[in-house]
């Protein structure tokens, strides 16, 4: 079957597609000045969702673990420098927090309700609600100072990055920027003894797009170094993240972000051993407030 188009036809449909690849040369060469912007005296509140499903077979020993747990992250913003340095006492206002391995029942704490934790949540819950940290980011995201207020402190929090790193300069869709940094694990030493080991890795990301304001940055982790031994893999795979994080480049803030682990490892204890891990971790901007920010003191609870 043959079409047959009039002379104006052709000649808007020549015009449209000039116009659309004007619009692709247009958003191809622009760019975007990704950082971070924030106000002293406002406190930023993200709730954390993070779920985990690991099975593990052992010389035909099969073994489960499940956990699921909710928080709400809090920034209360104490100083923002003219050069936009932002220092925060970082906190967690609450916890609900669920766990199951085996057959054993499951094991649930609710720090908004719960006077007493269980065992294995004592830990977490000495946490709640006190200043963990004071940390200085600078507009690009990216640690300048930091003052570990517990002892516990989680990891991400006490050392590391503790949110997404931008570019130094604007940026177009399609660029990429890395940040390195390196995973500790156990490897075995000499008489049987477990020793420390650095493993170098790095997280790519890179700006996949830019709707209505927002950035769309995918993430991911790589491993830098080759050949690793099954026992070494198995203390990685739930640190190889993948996902997207989408940021509002007006208000210079996170809006969202989800990643995720779908990983296994085999022959990492003897033939035949598997360990297959499924993670997901979700992070959303809850609110933002012009609060009175005093500097808390830091009080372990007992």
């Amino acid at each position: 079957m043959q079409f047959y188009l009039g002379r104006s036809t052709i000649v808007a449909a020549a015009l449209a597609i000039s116009i659309s690849s004007l619009r692709a040369e247009d958003a191809a060469g622009k760019k975007y000045d990704l950082k971070y912007k924030f106000t002293a005296g406002e406190t930023l509140r993200t709730k954390i969702t993070h779920t985990s499903d690991v099975h593990t077979t052992i010389k035909n020993t099969h073994e489960s673990a499940t956990s699921r747990a909710e928080s709400e992250k809090v920034w209360r913003m104490i100083n923002v420098s003219p050069q936009g340095e932002a220092t925060f006492i970082y906190s967690v206002d609450y916890v609900v927090m669920r766990g199951k391995v085996g057959d054993y029942a499951e094991v649930v704490y609710d720090s908004r309700k719960d006077i007493v934790a269980p065992e294995v949540y004592k830990g977490v819950a000495k946490t709640i609600r006190l200043p963990i940290a004071e940390i200085t980011l600078d507009q690009r995201g990216r640690v300048v100072k930091r003052e570990t207020k517990l002892k516990d402190a989680p990891a991400n929090v006490s050392g590391g990055s503790v949110t997404l790193p931008m570019p130094k300069e604007p940026v177009a869709i399609g660029h990429a920027w890395y940040d390195d940094f390196k995973i500790s694990v156990k490897v075995d030493g000499a008489a049987g003894q477990k020793i420390d080991r650095e493993i170098n890795a790095r997280q790519k990301y890179k700006l996949e797009s830019v709707t209505d304001g927002i950035a769309r940055i995918s993430v991911v982790t790589q491993v830098l170094d080759p050949a690793l031994p099954a026992a070494v893999d198995v203390q990685l795979v739930q640190r190889i993240l993948i996902g997207d994080v989408r940021f509002d480049i007006a208000k210079g803030r996170m809006v969202s972000q989800s990643m995720k682990v779908d990983g296994s490892v085999i022959d990492f204890h003897g033939a035949g051993s598997l360990m297959k891990c499924k993670m997901q971790i979700q992070e959303e901007f809850v609110s933002a407030t012009a609060e009175t920010a005093s500097k808390p003191q830091a009080t372990e609870t007992k």
